[in-house]
C-alpha cells in the first residue's frame, strides 16, 4: 500500500488526468475472475451432456449478473477500506482498462489457436463455403440485422434511430464470433465439417466485417476529418473501398503466411537442439509478432 501511495498520480498534474487505480486490487478482481471462471467450467462439466449449456453462455450470464451485484455493492459501501472493498474496487478498475490494451494482448493467441487447431484437409473442403459466407454473407447479415435493429432499437428521446447509425450497428454485428456455437456443436458430436465451416468463416470474414465497417462508419460521420475515414471525401468511393478490402483480406493473407513459414523454419531448427523452451517464445514471438506487423 506504502507503494501504491507512492506512485499515486493523483499527486501529479499529468497524472491526475490519468487517474490510473492501484494495481492490486485490479490484481485481486482479474484473480477472483478466473477463480469463478474455472469453478464453473468444473461443474457444468459434471453436467450431462444433454443438459449442458455452452460455458461460454454460463460464464457471460454470470458476470452479468454478478456485475450489478458488485455494482450495487460498491455504492452502498463507499470509501470503505475493507477487503471486500478494495476487491471491488478492482473491478471498477478494470472496467476502466483501455479496451486496446486487452485486445492487443487477448486477441492474437485467440486467433492463433483457432487458425492452428483446423485441419488443413478439412479446411480446404469448406474453403469456397467460408469465403462465401465471409463476404456476401456478411453482407446479407448487416442488412438483415439493420432492418430489425431499425424495427426495434430508438434512441434515448423514444425517436427512431437513423439508418446510417443502424447499419454502423450492425456492420459490428455481423461479424460474431463462434466460440459459443462451436463448443455447442462438439459437446453435441455434431460432424467436423460443420464446425470447420463455421470456424474458418469466422476467420475469413474479418477483413470484410471491418470494411463495411469503416465504410458506414464514414457514412455516419461524414463532418470527421479525412484523416479519420477510411476513405477521404464526404461519400466514400467504391475503388477506395475495394482497395482497402484488398489490402486487409490479402494482405493480412501475405503476412501471416509470411509469419507462418518463419516459424516453422525456426522452430525446424529449434527441435534439433530439443531446445522446448526455445519454440514456446518463437510461437509467441511470431503469434504477437505478426499480428502487429499486419495490424
Amino acid at each position: 500500500r506504502r507503494l501504491m501511495a507512492s506512485c499515486d498520480p493523483r499527486d501529479d498534474a499529468v497524472g491526475a488526468s490519468l487517474q490510473v487505480k492501484p494495481l492490486n486490487s485490479m490484481v485481486c478482481a482479474i484473480l477472483c475472475a478466473f477463480l469463478l471462471c474455472v469453478a464453473l467450467d468444473h461443474m457444468n462439466a459434471v453436467v450431462p451432456a444433454s443438459v449442458r449449456f455452452p460455458i461460454s453462455c454460463i460464464i457471460f450470464l454470470v458476470g452479468v449478473g454478478l456485475d450489478l451485484v458488485m455494482k450495487y455493492a460498491l455504492d452502498r459501501i463507499g470509501d470503505s477500506e475493507t477487503d471486500f472493498a478494495v476487491l471491488l474496487r478492482g473491478r471498477e478498475s478494470f472496467s476502466r482498462l483501455d479496451p486496446h490494451a486487452l485486445f492487443l494482448v487477448i486477441l492474437p493467441p485467440l486467433l492463433y489457436e483457432s487458425a492452428s487447431a483446423m485441419p488443413w484437409h478439412v479446411l480446404r473442403k469448406v474453403l469456397p463455403s467460408a469465403l462465401l459466407l465471409a463476404g456476401p454473407g456478411v453482407l446479407l447479415n448487416t442488412a438483415l440485422t439493420a432492418c430489425i435493429s431499425k424495427t426495434f432499437l430508438v434512441d434515448t428521446v423514444g425517436a427512431s434511430i437513423s439508418w446510417k447509425h443502424v447499419f454502423v450497428l450492425s456492420s459490428i454485428l455481423s461479424a460474431t464470433d463462434p466460440v459459443a456455437v462451436v463448443a455447442a456443436l462438439r459437446t453435441l458430436g455434431a460432424p467436423h465439417k460443420l464446425s470447420a465451416l463455421i470456424e474458418g468463416e469466422s476467420l475469413l470474414n474479418d477483413g470484410s466485417a471491418f470494411v463495411v465497417f469503416m465504410v458506414f462508419q464514414d457514412l455516419a460521420g461524414s463532418s470527421a476529418p479525412d484523416e479519420e475515414k477510411l476513405c477521404p471525401g464526404p461519400t466514400p468511393s467504391a475503388g477506395c473501398v475495394a482497395g482497402k478490402f484488398l489490402q486487409l483480406a490479402v494482405g493480412g493473407c501475405l503476412v501471416g503466411a509470411f509469419a507462418g513459414l518463419v516459424m516453422s523454419w525456426w522452430i525446424m531448427r529449434a527441435r534439433f537442439i530439443r531446445g522446448s523452451p526455445l519454440e514456446l517464445a518463437i510461437v509467441l514471438l511470431g503469434v504477437y509478432g505478426s499480428f502487429f506487423l499486419a495490424e
